[in-house]
């Protein structure tokens, strides 16, 4: 099951950086590029989604939490917008399931460690 909330994790954070990618520089509904809002959206959501993808790959749910919450305002923010950047939430709770998974997966594995000491 770890597999699987590493790959959830991986798939939630590079999808959710492609489409802020998308969203600063190949942004049909605006005209220019804007240093302040590449600053936000840096800060709001490029930098949880490479926490989330480092965490995801070394299986750290502490830190896929924490990339869930940061990444939450500019997620409910982009639901209100047209295309398809409100899929950006999507990825963030990606982060959340992987998380879970992840936690639920070290249970299992601590459950049966113990069993056999």
């Amino acid at each position: 099951m770890l597999k699987i909330a590493k790959f959830i994790g991986v798939i939630g954070s590079i999808g959710s950086l492609l489409l802020v990618t998308v969203l600063l520089f190949f942004n049909p509904y605006d005209s220019g590029f804007k240093m302040d809002v590449l600053l936000n959206f840096f800060a709001m959501s490029i930098l949880p989604g490479i926490v989330a993808l480092m965490s995801s790959l070394r299986a750290k749910p502490k830190f896929l939490f924490i990339s869930f919450i940061w990444s939450l305002p500019i997620g409910f923010y982009l639901t209100g917008t047209p295309g398809i950047f409100k899929w950006i939430l999507a990825g963030s709770a990606l982060y959340l399931v992987s998380g879970i998974l992840m936690v639920i997966s070290k249970k299992k594995t601590d459950k049966k460690q113990s069993l056999f000491n």
